[in-house]
């Protein structure tokens, strides 16, 4: 991996598969059992590829001018998908058919989220924010909208109540209520937002190179300073101890138990030569995978040590990241209208585990 500053011990990452598609992908999705992964390309169609191999199973007509965002309801019913056209879309997999358009509103459905039983979809187009059933009737809109464009939304893990940010506050709402229920303000723009898996750590990466916490319960906040660049990409160890963060070049990673990170010094992973783009942990491991603009993907434990313990060098730039559901491999989503699969090495898949 030519410039990656590597560990000694480090593994050659092994790609499984690889599937060209039309365009510039931008988002990727796995179905909860594994055998399909969805990915959306700039020009629209949906891409419906075999988990194991890679073939294309069905191509869905996406949205016209750019499909955006990905998510699989629950038991992997419908593919719900959100785009330019200001809609999100509701497909079934298995037929290819689309079985609703949702009107988002009149700017583009950035954001999409499936909360677990009862399942509702929640969507943002803009400053909109629309709840809909699971088969696609809307049950209410958000009031007031909110002050700017939605950046982020995510369901609380374990309670029926779900996150949005925007300049200057991340709100928390409850599904038949249409005013927040709760408001943490900022003054500033939040540019990535994430829920921890114990539900009590929200989390904002900030167009000012900062990381802005609220402790939940509480409401206390505090501010992590010191990052190369804004802060896009955000994942969380599936124990909910550890956040990782990507700025720049270096991913960070801090330890939330306790009282949380503040006065803490964080983990420093250091490898890629290009800005991180993506970012994910293992759903239940430790292992944590990035990928990056100079086109490198790098399997950390960061528990054990700051380099790579298997790499490997890709020929476009990683636009987003996504696990299997058995940790086993780990797909990107490439600039290059490219989908490239990635084994996790047989010497590696007990490295996670502490």
């Amino acid at each position: 991996m030519s410039g990656l500053k590597r560990s000694r011990n480090s593994h050659t990452l092994a790609e499984r598969w690889r599937t060209g598609l039309e365009d510039y992908v931008t988002a990727t999705a796995w179905s909860a059992d594994g055998t399909l992964l969805a990915a959306a390309t700039a020009s629209g169609p949906v891409a419906l590829l075999a988990g194991d191999t890679g073939e294309v199973a069905a191509t869905l007509p996406g949205h016209p001018s750019g499909t955006l965002t990905l998510a699989w309801s629950p038991r992997d019913r419908y593919l719900a998908t959100g785009g330019q056209d200001g809609r999100a879309r509701l497909w079934d997999p298995t037929t290819g058919r689309e079985m609703a358009a949702l009107e988002g509103g009149a700017a583009w459905v950035e954001h999409l989220a499936w909360s677990d039983a009862p399942y509702l979809l929640a969507t943002a187009a803009g400053r909109r924010l629309n709840l809909w059933s699971a088969d696609g009737q809307l049950i209410r809109t958000a009031e007031p909208p909110h002050t700017s464009t939605i950046s982020g939304l995510v369901w609380h893990p374990g309670q029926r109540r779900f996150a949005t940010s925007c300049y200057g506050a991340v709100r928390l709402h409850l599904p038949l209520k249409p005013e927040p229920a709760d408001v943490f303000e900022y003054q500033g723009s939040l540019i990535a937002l994430s829920w921890s898996p114990d539900g009590r750590w929200i989390v904002c990466g900030c167009q000012d190179a900062t990381v802005h916490i609220w402790e939940t319960t509480s409401g206390e906040d505090l501010q992590m300073r010191g990052f190369e660049t804004k802060v896009r990409n955000l994942s969380w160890e599936p124990g909910g101890r550890y956040l990782a963060t990507a700025s720049g070049m270096i991913i960070t990673v801090w330890d939330f138990s306790g009282r949380g990170p503040a006065n803490t010094r964080p983990r420093l992973l250091s490898a890629h030569q290009g800005s991180v783009t993506g970012l994910a942990y293992q759903h239940r491991g430790g292992l944590l995978a990035s990928g990056s603009s100079d086109g490198s993907v790098c399997l950390w434990n960061p528990l054990k040590q700051t380099k790579p313990v298997a790499f490997a060098q890709g020929n476009a730039p990683v636009d987003n990241l996504a696990w299997r559901p058995d940790d086993q491999s780990f797909v990107c989503g490439l600039a290059s209208g490219e989908v490239s699969a990635w084994g996790v090495p047989t010497e590696g898949r007990g490295f996670g585990r502490h």
